[in-house]
């Protein structure tokens, strides 16, 4: 029976070596060109390349604000995840229960759930980044995402366009519904030919240091390239 278990142990030991964790930075500037803070990213993939989890913490002066987690196991897009706000004492995100995908929201005293059912095109937090990173030579103009914001308790359709820039694919999302446009300020997002997120511009999930709602964009730097 020890031999048993000391072979499990091994093979665990194993597998988790066989996960490659990858790191990089980033640094999201507002408007005004102040600092908004920095990133620190970190994606772990299975030996088959698979990602498995991304992890970002935020930092503002050096002090950790915020921590996103995000799990990749049952779906690639809609993974499962909790954003944590450390300032303001709130989280967010999407969980499983008994194989249903449910929202939560909880902010002090009010803490809401929501049942949700998952379309062919829907994403989630992270998983729009993991998406357009994998397929950049596949998505089309006027591609449709059912974007799942746990944040705000809704979902909303993005139509995506893209664009040559340099050595750079472009990829711009506005929400669908002209109305929703006026209101809801849309994401560009930049990737190499490897991949790699290069910039941002758009919404962040963090609020300012005054709990209101800011657009940042962020440059992204790789330690293989610093």
């Amino acid at each position: 029976m020890k031999m048993f278990f000391l072979i499990l142990t091994i093979l665990s030991i194993n597998t988790l070596w066989a996960n490659t964790v990858y790191e990089f930075k980033g640094k999201a500037i507002r408007e005004n060109g102040e600092l908004a803070y920095n990133e620190t990213h970190k994606i772990t993939f299975s030996d088959e390349k698979k990602i498995l989890l991304t992890e970002t913490t935020y930092y503002k002066d050096g002090k950790k604000i915020a921590y996103l987690y995000n799990n990749y196991e049952n779906h690639p897009y809609v993974p499962k995840h909790k954003f944590e706000d450390f300032r303001f004492d709130y989280d967010y995100g999407i969980r499983l229960k008994d194989k249903t995908y449910v929202m939560f929201n909880n902010d002090g005293e009010n803490k809401k759930t929501e049942e949700i059912e998952l379309n062919k095109n829907s994403i989630s937090s992270q998983g729009f980044n993991t998406y357009l990173s994998s397929k950049l030579n596949e998505i089309e103009d006027d591609e449709v995402f059912d974007f799942i914001i746990p944040g705000k308790m809704t979902r909303v359709n993005f139509r995506v366009k893209k664009k040559s820039k340099n050595e750079l694919t472009r990829f711009i999302l506005e929400a669908d519904s002209f109305f929703i446009r006026l209101l809801a300020p849309k994401m560009t997002i930049d990737y190499s030919k490897d991949g790699k997120i290069r910039y941002y511009k758009g919404p962040s999930n963090l609020p300012d240091e005054n709990e209101e709602s800011q657009n940042v964009e962020i440059s992204y730097q790789y330690p293989d390239e610093e």
